[in-house]
């Protein structure tokens, strides 16, 4: 798989991530499921993002706030359908979550995330 792949293979993983951190803030509770999905996510990100034979990293953790940044919006907008029994358009559930807040929090479990 080509470095960009396997960029793109993280990307997505961070989208879910954001997706069920966003719904958990919007919604102000938890589920067993969400709590699973995160960790799977965690898993993925960081198993993903290691590059074995180079011993460094797809995308380097300096980079890893802008690469969240960069699907956060996609995120919110699949999150809107789910979040609150889709009560909400895009606009609105951005309104109702912090998104610094929900960056900053994908940005540290992903660091704290064993590889």
């Amino acid at each position: 798989m080509s470095r960009d792949d396997k960029i793109h293979k993280i990307q997505s993983y961070m989208h879910v991530l954001l997706i069920h951190l966003i719904k958990q803030a919007a919604e102000h509770r938890t589920t067993p499921s969400l709590d699973r999905t995160i960790r799977n996510t965690l898993f993925w990100i960081a198993r993903i993002n290691r590059r074995r034979k180079a011993g460094s990293w797809y995308i380097p953790a300096d980079d890893l706030q802008e690469a969240l940044a960069d699907v956060y919006e996609h995120a919110l907008d699949s999150a809107a359908a789910e979040a609150l029994g889709g009560a909400h358009i895009t606009a609105s559930l951005g309104v109702l979550v912090d998104r610094e807040s929900v960056l900053a929090q994908a940005y540290e479990m992903i660091i704290a995330a064993p590889a």
